[in-house]
């Protein structure tokens, strides 16, 4: 959060309010008197009432089944309370009460701990079949999760809007730590318990890590996730910068973020992404004036594009990137700590294409043009990278096979020739995209950005790649989901949005749209 407009990313009061006030009536607060069953998050729409009843009839199978085997194992005790809790609260029971949340914890710990040790003198078909343990535990995961929406939504029923968010950015804060310390302490815990579960037969290894150690190794890993969702925030705090100053010719280094209603600066503890905005509540700190949640979405898009193209293509080795063949080692071990920065190369320069993307989409949301300061600057970056770093260039223009694997243009020449032919693909496909979203008559909003953006794909990925995103594209402007009402037309996402999804979506299955095309 950079700045706050006063005019289109101003939020409204009305809207605001109306999205809160719309919610069903609090499900723990007495919705239906003081009976035990009552709404629930889980059954709040028609979906979940379908997986509410597939969690009953299941659940209760599952207590049928353990029971039979009762004698044998009294650990079967445990499986049974927990498909009895799992069936309880499925269809509602005690919902919205704060203890319900401790008791499926404490039911999901002691599963969990049979998922991992295992349950003796049973068949194999009940340890390690739609009853086993781990399917226990990915229920009890799902009702956990349920107790927590049912008890905010109780919790929250007499909030104005300000003290939702604020709320919000606390429980953010302590998802981030759960997050944090399930990865960094409870997996160590549940590897210690699974070893001392199931002892070697033989000699120890060697190589086995301590226990502190292990959970040193993990939390350097949960760390370095984080470092990377947060470069992603900070990215997406000065996109906004970017999508709002530019078009009216501000600079986006030398001004200092100020509210536009009263002109007051933005302190720095408010200019935190995400946890700023909703440690405001959402309203600036010296006028009250609301700001939009514009700023924390975008933050947290940013944020989500980072860290997914983290675990999809960097430390995965590259596994989403043709004929680039896949790292022997992976994990944040062998990509950061002994970095591979041919790896590390690619990662950044897809991060600017998609950040690149996003400034568009944002600036076709507000009606206005893109600079051309900009589209030299994204283009440059573009086509310049891989003259510098060869590497960055995956698809050759023209594929040639003669007996051999396919191999990656590696010289600047050819790095250029790829750019030019990639811009004119995008060009060509920006402008059917135009074409056929105006006489097909399709309900989107502003077709600002479409041949920027395609020419920037075609650029940098390739024109293959310009031309699986176009046809995509238009796939998602035909979608049902992607139309509006006539009254809404003017509400409907531009183009430009459809394409940052669809180049997305490419850029995740881009090996496999490879392999595929190629056989």
């Amino acid at each position: 959060m950079n700045e706050k407009n006063s005019s289109a990313l101003l939020g409204v009061d009305s809207v605001n309010d109306l999205s809160f006030n719309s919610v069903r009536q609090p499900y723990g607060n007495g919705s239906r008197g003081d009976s035990v069953f009552r709404d629930t998050a889980l059954r709040s729409t028609l979906l979940g009432e379908y997986a509410s009843l597939l969690l009953l009839c299941h659940s209760l199978f599952g207590v049928v089944c353990w029971s039979l085997y009762l004698p044998l194992n009294p650990a079967g005790l445990i499986m049974v309370g927990g498909g009895l809790w799992t069936a309880f609260r499925a269809v509602g029971g005690f919902a919205g009460e704060r203890w319900t949340a401790g008791v499926s914890a404490l039911m999901l710990l002691m599963t969990g701990t049979l998922a991992i040790t295992g349950v003796s003198n049973v068949p194999p078909w009940l340890g390690g079949s739609l009853v086993a343990p781990s399917v226990w535990v990915a229920m009890l995961s799902v009702i956990l999760l349920v107790d927590f929406l049912d008890w905010r939504a109780s919790a929250t029923a007499n909030m104005t809007a300000v003290e939702k968010r604020k709320l919000n950015g606390r429980t953010l804060k302590l998802a981030f730590a759960g997050l944090f310390l399930a990865w960094g302490v409870g997996v160590p815990v549940a590897t210690l318990i699974h070893q001392l579960s199931r002892p070697p037969m033989g000699k120890a290894q060697i190589e086995e890590m301590s226990f502190i150690a292990h959970v040193g190794f993990r939390s350097g890993e949960a760390l370095v996730t984080a470092c990377f969702f947060v470069l992603g925030c900070n990215i997406g705090s000065f996109l906004n910068v970017v999508g709002w100053r530019m078009p009216l010719g501000k600079s986006i280094v030398y001004e200092e973020s100020r509210c536009p209603a009263c002109s007051a600066t933005i302190a720095g503890k408010d200019n935190i992404p995400i946890f700023g905005w909703l440690q405001l509540g959402g309203r600036c700190r010296s006028c009250s004036v609301e700001i939009s949640p514009r700023y924390p979405i975008v933050e947290a898009i940013t944020g989500g594009m980072f860290l997914l193209l983290y675990f999809v293509e960097l430390i995965s080795g590259g596994a989403n990137l043709p004929v680039r063949p896949i790292n022997m080692y992976r994990g944040v071990l062998w990509i950061i700590m002994y970095p591979k920065w041919d790896l590390i190369g690619l990662y950044l320069y897809h991060c600017f294409l998609f950040s690149s993307l996003l400034v568009f989409t944002l600036m076709a949301i507000d009606g206005n043009r893109i600079p051309r300061k900009l589209l030299a600057f994204c283009f440059g970056i573009g086509i310049v990278a891989p003259v510098v770093f060869p590497n960055l260039t995956l698809i050759p223009v023209l594929v040639v096979q003669i007996h051999t694997p396919l191999l990656c243009v590696g010289d600047a020449d050819k790095a250029i020739f790829h750019g030019a032919a990639g811009y004119i693909a995008g060009v060509l496909a920006g402008g059917t995209i135009r074409m056929l979203t105006t006489r097909c008559r399709f309900k989107t909003g502003s077709r600002t950005g479409i041949v920027p953006s395609m020419c920037l794909i075609g650029a940098t990925l390739g024109w293959q790649a310009a031309a699986c995103v176009a046809a995509l594209t238009l796939v998602l402007s035909m979608a049902r989901f992607c139309n509006f009402p006539e009254t809404d037309r003017d509400r409907s996402w531009p183009v430009a949005s459809k394409i940052l999804v669809a180049a997305f979506v490419h850029h995740v299955l881009w090996r496999f749209e490879w392999v595929y095309a190629n056989h």
